[in-house]
């Protein structure tokens, strides 16, 4: 499926007009716009869809905002933008339904991730460290590598990053939250008020801490791991 959107996506772009951007390494994506990352030489954009005139973005500081105008606010989950960057993005922060992913794997030293408000995030990574924060159902799916993991979660967030390898990961869940999450050295799990998480790896310490109906759960290394394909 992604494949057959980044084909659509590059034929569109040949009839589209590129806007030029100033540097950034941040991301802020709000109203449901559906956002691919491309590596570039250049800093620009390419916006496509329903309601594309309506697409307000800036950079402020090296932050880039990519939202809906005021008129238009929520409105744009049939609108999409192809956002090429010359440099590697530090935060990726999305929120009210919006959605951003990655035409290549993330190869630098670390990345941050952001959702909120029912947005998602899906990355294949080849990273040192990855920070995530999940809150109001937002949603972060991530493969690959990371030596290093972690994660904050609560109000029902979701972290998928069962087929994420690491050596080691930390993460804290709560208020419904859900975490599945893989390490070989050290898992580090703290889950309360509902939360739960799920360890891969077979881990060769777990650290665990449950409260208020918090639920930590040790995969058995004889289950399927899932794919979040």
């Amino acid at each position: 499926m992604r494949l057959v959107f980044l084909l659509l996506l590059t034929s569109t772009l040949t009839f589209a007009q590129a806007i030029r951007l100033g540097q950034f390494d941040e991301i802020k994506v709000f109203d449901g716009i559906r956002v691919t990352v491309i590596p570039s030489q250049a800093d620009s954009l390419v916006i496509e869809g329903k309601n594309k005139d309506f697409v307000s973005y800036k950079n402020k500081n090296g932050r880039l905002y990519i939202r809906m105008n005021v008129k238009k606010r929520l409105s744009g989950f049939n609108t999409t933008v192809a956002l090429f960057s010359s440099t590697p993005l530090e935060v990726i922060d999305v929120n009210e339904g919006a959605f951003v992913s990655f035409q290549d794997v993330l190869f630098q030293q670390s990345i941050v991730f952001k959702a909120q408000e029912g947005a998602e995030i899906d990355a294949i990574l080849d990273v040192q460290k990855v920070t995530t924060k999940t809150v109001s159902g937002g949603i972060v799916n991530l493969k690959g590598a990371a030596v290093t993991q972690e994660h904050r979660v609560s109000a029902g967030g979701v972290v998928d990053a069962a087929t994420l390898d690491s050596q080691q990961v930390q993460v804290s869940v709560k208020a419904g939250g859900t975490a599945a999450v893989s390490a070989t050295e050290l898992a580090d799990a703290r889950v309360s008020f509902g939360g739960s998480v799920k360890v891969y790896g077979e881990p060769k310490k777990l650290i665990q801490k449950t409260a208020v109906g918090g639920n930590i759960a040790l995969v058995d290394p004889t289950e399927q791991t899932p794919t979040n394909e």
